[in-house]
This record gives C-alpha cells, sequence and structure tokens, in this order.
C-alpha cells in the first residue's frame, strides 16, 4: 500500500503524462536507465502504439 503523504505527487506525475501524451513518456522514457528502462518499457508500450494512431501534441504544448 503506498503511504498517504506519497499520493498527491504521485498523482500529479500520472496527471502530468496523461496530459503530455506520448511526448512526455518519451521524455520519461530518455531519463530511465537499466533495469528500470526495460520495466519501462514493458509497461509503456501499449501507450505508444496507440499515441502512434493520434494526433500528436508539439514540445511546446508541454512547456
Amino acid at each position: 500500500m503506498l503511504p498517504l503523504h506519497l499520493r498527491p505527487p504521485l498523482l500529479a506525475g500520472v496527471a502530468m503524462a496523461h496530459i503530455g501524451g506520448a511526448e512526455m513518456l518519451f521524455m520519461l522514457r530518455q531519463s530511465t536507465f537499466g533495469f528500470y528502462r526495460n520495466r519501462f518499457d514493458r509497461e509503456a508500450m501499449p501507450f505508444f502504439i496507440n499515441a502512434s494512431r493520434k494526433r500528436h501534441s508539439t514540445q511546446m504544448q508541454l512547456i
């Protein structure tokens, strides 16, 4: 179970990734290393596949 004090920052991070779309996930992937990158790739691949079918947001929209 996640401690209560970690829930708001985690939800904020999820919201930022959701709003940022595939570009945000790609930037997060670039910041992930080793075993965690493999795990990130495995978990995020469905989102990358779905995003490739949709219109992409621009990098300026993320700033």
